[in-house]
């Protein structure tokens, strides 16, 4: 089975290049239109099920692309596992801010790397063990989806990746245990990806 992990669409923190974590910042109009062109894309998609963070920007982002599916948006299921990493006292600053508050000696409080890659690893297998040969979408967010990848390939250095508003990352599901195919994908790539496997039909 196939697993579909997408980022949200843009905010207005997203475009300010804000650290973006637990706060509930919506998607703004750029973002919607991203995740429309994410679905419309995909919309060929077996997807029999879709997951998502519990944040607002995930969820708009996930009736979207579930629109786009053909899916029932009232069979959307939220689940706290794929929220984002909780950036505590920096969360909503730009970069410029976070060195400034990191040479006055200020305490960040974030939530640690390793709690994130648990918790989203286990998230991400239990849905795959219910939904097992079956395909599943789930709307999740950059520091999260990273986390899973750097547990997956064992690269640490891809917790630094910049990711797209609306990429989309794939897992296979196969013999008990996650295989990476691709991570941050755009919705171009991932349908030429898909296509060249025999995934998505294209007529």
């Amino acid at each position: 089975m196939m697993i579909y992990l997408i980022r949200h669409g843009e905010t207005d923190w997203n475009h300010q290049k804000r650290r973006q974590g637990r706060r509930d910042v919506p998607l703004n109009d750029a973002g919607r239109e991203q995740m429309r062109r994410c679905g419309k894309l995909l919309s060929r998609l077996p997807a029999d099920a879709i997951v998502t963070s519990p944040l607002s920007r995930a969820v708009e982002s996930a009736e979207i692309v579930a629109e786009c599916l053909g899916f029932d948006k009232e069979n959307i299921l939220r689940d706290e596992g794929l929220i984002e990493r909780d950036f505590g006292d920096v969360d909503g600053m730009t970069k410029a801010e976070l060195k400034a508050y990191r040479a006055r000696g200020g305490n960040e409080h974030q939530e640690p790397l390793y709690r994130v890659r648990e918790r989203m690893m286990r998230t991400i297998l239990t849905y795959a063990r219910k939904h097992d040969k079956q395909h599943i979408v789930l709307i999740s967010h950059s520091a999260a989806i990273k986390s899973v990848f750097v547990r997956l390939y064992g690269k640490p250095e891809l917790q630094r990746k910049q990711t797209k508003n609306a990429g989309v990352s794939i897992i296979e599901y196969r013999g008990g245990r996650l295989h990476p195919h691709a991570l941050d994908l755009d919705a171009e790539e991932a349908v030429r990806y898909l296509t060249r496997r025999k995934i998505l039909k294209i007529d």
